[in-house]
C-alpha cells in the first residue's frame, strides 16, 4: 500500500512540475514551441526559478532542476526524449531528500528509495 500511495505522490508531484512549466509561464512555454535548441529557465508568476534545463526541438533533454517559490530544489534529474531517465532525486521544501528514484523511458526501473521528511531512509525497493 505504502508503494502506490508513493508511486501517486510522484504522479501527483510530476504533474504539478509539468503544470508549473507549461501554464504559469506562457511567454517561456511560447519559447519552447518554437524549437529552438538552448538551455532554458521557466518561473512562477512571481519571479522565483521555476526549472531549468536544456530544451532540443522543443522538449526538455538532459539534465533539469525544478524548484519550489521558494527557491529551494524541488528535483534533479536527466530526460531523454522528453520522458524521465536514470536517476531522479525529489526534496521536500525543507531541503531534504525525500526520494531517489530510477527511471527509464519515464517508468520507475531499479532501486526506488524513500525517505521520510526529515531526511531519514524509510525503505528501499527494487522495480
Amino acid at each position: 500500500m505504502v508503494c502506490r500511495k508513493n508511486i501517486f505522490c510522484v504522479l501527483r508531484f510530476l504533474l504539478y512540475c509539468f503544470v508549473s512549466i507549461f501554464l504559469f509561464n506562457k511567454a517561456t512555454a511560447q519559447e519552447i514551441i518554437s524549437g529552438s535548441n538552448e538551455y532554458k529557465k521557466f518561473y512562477y508568476p512571481g519571479g522565483s526559478l521555476s526549472s531549468e534545463g536544456l530544451v532540443v526541438n522543443g522538449k526538455p533533454e538532459g539534465y533539469w532542476k525544478n524548484y519550489f517559490e521558494n527557491g529551494k530544489i524541488k528535483s534533479e534529474g536527466s530526460r531523454k526524449n522528453f520522458k524521465l531517465d536514470s536517476l531522479w532525486i525529489f526534496y521536500n521544501d525543507s531541503g531534504f531528500i525525500t526520494a531517489k528514484y530510477f527511471y527509464k523511458e519515464s517508468l520507475r526501473d531499479g532501486v526506488q528509495i524513500n525517505y521520510y521528511d526529515n531526511g531519514v531512509l524509510k525503505s528501499e525497493e527494487t522495480d
